[in-house]
Formats: structure tokens, sequence, C-alpha cells
């Protein structure tokens, strides 16, 4: 099998898993805030329809490792990268340019490919600049002089040189050069090794993608080689080692390098980072971290992270404005927690002066959307004429909703010997 098909089951593999998010417990008995509604997925979809690049990104990603399964997703994919790849995201055009040069999923166009290639070098994309260079190198032809030199200082222990005639071994095939340098992907292996070990991070990352075997029960070469490369600070190598974790089911592993990659903004990293922490898959949590993921994913747009950032400030009366600023954004994304908890914040006058009328108006969104506590709250308003008129029947009306919910409070509202 040959390095290109390795490394490209390697790319089908970054999207990350779709999940059922669990069952979760009342966010105000939380020390630090878990997910309480929304599917990520759905999520994903709606943030990339609004031209969120990012999530762009992200779902082509997630079309595409669903492709290796099923032919139809590639279709998905390429329209997301196409999307975002156009909005300039680096990462999407480099994966555009290398489905088009290997031409497995799609059908092989060296124009397209050295045409996105171009785009994402120009955007300092490591990865496409060293595939752009070799796209060039295949149209100049590469001659044997050339080709000697390099591999004499390759032999002499030039790092660079043995890299770079890694690179051309693994590629060989692709570039119709000659029958010296004919794909090889044993050899490519040794150069990129020979490289690694004087510290070539580059060459580690590369070895360990050439290791890796998604369908392997275990990956402890690619594993190892990853580890060099992020130890190293290796961007990319992070969050494929964080990927890898999280594929064995090593939760805790994964977050510890994704968080890494996280730190130098690498936005899938937080994606599947932060969709971890809403699965409640991690053992444990450090407090400062996830303060700092709900951070991140808040500012990217994530609506279950901002209502959760906000009422992780609600804990404290000096954080209480900044509260208010992060529910009332979910809450205006249709989150429904959001709203039941803002309409609370409007009636208590926390983190923003009192208002019944507005308090009414969204704890009525939460209950039509049938958030139970937010059914009885109107109800008692409606009884008690705070914000809206007092009107029993309205009253009673909402006291059977939740109390079909069982809703004890609304019960007793109900019962003969607690008339309202």
């Amino acid at each position: 099998e040959s390095g290109n098909t390795q490394a490209q089951q390697l790319l089908a593999n970054i999207a990350n898993e779709q999940r059922k998010l669990a069952e979760v417990q009342d966010a105000q008995d939380l020390v630090v805030p878990q997910i309480q509604q929304s599917s990520p997925l759905a999520e994903l979809i709606e943030r990339a329809q609004t031209g969120d690049v990012a999530a762009q990104f992200t779902l082509a990603q997630t079309y595409f490792n669903d492709s290796a399964n099923q032919h139809s997703g590639i279709s998905d994919a390429l329209y997301w990268y196409e999307q975002a790849a156009s909005n300039r995201h680096a990462e999407s055009q480099f994966m555009l340019g290398r489905l088009y040069y290997d031409g497995v999923v799609v059908a092989k166009d060296l124009v397209k490919a050295q045409d996105w290639l171009k785009r994402a070098a120009a955007q300092n994309h490591r990865g496409a600049k060293n595939l752009f260079a070799l796209l060039n190198t295949d149209t100049k032809k590469l001659k044997f002089s050339e080709f000697d030199t390099l591999k004499a200082k390759a032999r002499e222990g030039n790092k660079d040189a043995q890299y770079q005639l890694g690179l051309l071994y693994l590629n060989g095939d692709k570039l119709k050069r000659n029958s010296a340098i004919l794909q090889n992907t044993p050899e490519a292996l040794k150069w990129f090794i020979a490289a690694a070990n004087q510290n070539h991070v580059e060459a580690q990352f590369q070895v360990g993608m050439i290791y890796f075997d998604p369908q392997a029960a275990e990956n402890r070469q690619a594993e190892q080689w990853l580890i060099k490369a992020a130890r190293n600070q290796h961007l990319e190598a992070q969050y494929f080692l964080g990927s890898l974790y999280e594929s064995q089911g090593e939760v805790d592993k994964a977050a510890k390098w994704l968080d890494q990659a996280v730190e130098q903004n690498h936005e899938s990293a937080l994606d599947l980072l932060f969709l971890l922490y809403l699965d409640k898959r991690l053992s444990s949590v450090d407090k400062n971290k996830a303060i700092r993921w709900l951070e991140k994913a808040s500012r990217k747009g994530y609506i279950e992270a901002q209502y959760q950032l906000g009422e992780y400030f609600l804990q404290n009366e000096d954080t209480v404005a900044k509260a208010y600023e992060w529910i009332y954004k979910a809450a205006t994304k249709s989150h429904i927690q959001a709203q039941y908890r803002l309409g609370l914040m409007y009636q208590e006058g926390i983190g923003v002066n009192k208002h019944y009328t507005k308090s009414a108006g969204w704890l009525r969104r939460a209950a039509e959307s049938g958030q139970v506590d937010a059914q009885f709250r109107l109800g008692e308003m409606y009884r008690l004429g705070l914000g809206l008129p007092k009107k029993q029947t309205l009253a009673k009306k909402w006291f059977q909703l939740a109390a079909d919910q069982g809703h004890m409070e609304a019960k007793l509202r109900l019962s003969s010997r607690n008339r309202y």
C-alpha cells in the first residue's frame, strides 16, 4: 500500500465521531458547567450554513470520514471544503489540493490541485508549501544530477536533504519524472527516520503518518513518532495524536494533546476537545481548563458553551454581568435553558435591572418549548399579575402543563386545598 494511501486514510479519520449527548443534571448543581441540550452535529451544520468557516471545515471533515464507509459522503465533503476554502481557510485549501493531487476519491486534476495548494501555501501552510514545491518540480522535471546531489547530501547526514529525499520517494509515482525516483514508501520511510532521529520535526510527523493505520487495533509506532513531533510543538502532530487517542478510547490522553493544540489556536482541536467535554467522556476536568475551553468555544460561536459559561459566571457576584452577556447570547439563539435562566435573571434582578415584562417574555419562550420550570414560573406570574395581566385561567393553563410533566409545586397549585 502506498504512503499516499496511508496518508489519505489518516486524513479520512480526522473528522469527529457523531455522538449523542448524555443526560445531564440541573445546571445550578454544577461546579464546572456541563451541557444540557442540542446535538453538536446539528449545531455544527447550522453554524456552517451561516458562514462559520471553521464549522464548514469541521463539517467537511465529518462527511469525509463518513465517505470512507459510504461513497455518497464525499460530495458533501467537497462542498463544505470548497465553502471554507473560498473563505481563505488554509487547511481546507490544502485538503482540496491534496484530494485532487491524489486522485483517489475524486478525479485526479493537477491543475485544480496546484491552484488550491498555491492558495494555502500563500498563507504559509507547511504541508501545502511542500506539496506545491513537488508539483512545481514535476513541471520542470528534476534532473538526474540534482537528484544525485540531494541523495549524496542525505547520505552525508544532512537532515534537510534526508527529509526532502523522503518526500520525493513518498510522492515519486505521482510526479511521473523518471525511474530513478519512482514512489517507494519503504525508501521514503528510511530517509524520514534518518532525519527524524536528528530531531527533524517535520520528518517525525511524516513517520507518524506513514505508520498510522486507522484499521489497526493499536498504532504504537505512529504514536511514538507523533509524540516526538508533538513534544517539539508540531501543531498538526498534537492534533493528530489527540485524534488517535480519541479513536482508541483514551480520551484523557486525547484531551492532553488536543488542549496543547488548542493553545496554539488549532480550531479543529477545539471542536474535538469541546465535544469530548460536552459528552462528559473525560474522567476528570481541571476547572480552569474547562472554563478556558468554554471561553474559546463561546467566542467561536458554540451556543452550548455560551450558556454554560454564563452559568459559571453566575456563581460569583463579581461576574454576574458577564453571565448575563453570555446567557443572553445563547437565549437569542433559541437555547431553551438559557431563555429560562434569562427570565429568572430579569425576574430577580441578577446581572440586569429587574423587569417583570421582559422576564415573562423570556419565560414564555422557554415554556412554549416545554421547559417545565418555565411553565410553572409563567403560571405564577399570571397568578400574581407580575409583568402580565392577572388571569387565573392562564395561570391554570401553565400550571397544568407543568403538572403534566410531574412538577410538584404546579400540582399543589392545582389541588383543591391550594387554590390560587
